[in-house]
């Protein structure tokens, strides 16, 4: 993992880092290389949560601007949507349905 530190914070030269990658011993460019490939599934399952975290979020906003327009009032709407009343309210301002 310091390598890859190391690597992303140095100012090697591509060359330069392909010519130290060559000088490594075979079996430590394989740790190297495990460790890079399971911070990337890391980083990716990470990324996919967030995505789907998002989703989520906007999916809520969408139902609460609904039950807004068909006039449940925000305390009915969080109960729903299993939010605070004060999260309801923000969106509901944000969205400019609420002033």
């Amino acid at each position: 993992m310091l390598v890859v530190y190391a690597l992303n914070v140095s100012d090697i030269s591509e060359a330069q880092l392909g010519d130290s990658i060559k000088s490594i011993p075979e079996p430590i460019k394989e740790n190297i290389m495990t460790t890079y490939d399971r911070l990337m599934e890391k980083w990716k399952l990470e990324g996919e949560l967030i995505g789907m975290q998002k989703e989520r979020a906007e999916g809520k906003a969408k139902v609460i601007l609904n039950l807004f327009d068909e006039g449940f009032q925000t305390p009915r709407i969080a109960k729903i949507v299993e939010m605070r009343e004060q999260e309801v309210v923000t969106i509901l301002k944000d969205k400019g349905m609420l002033k």
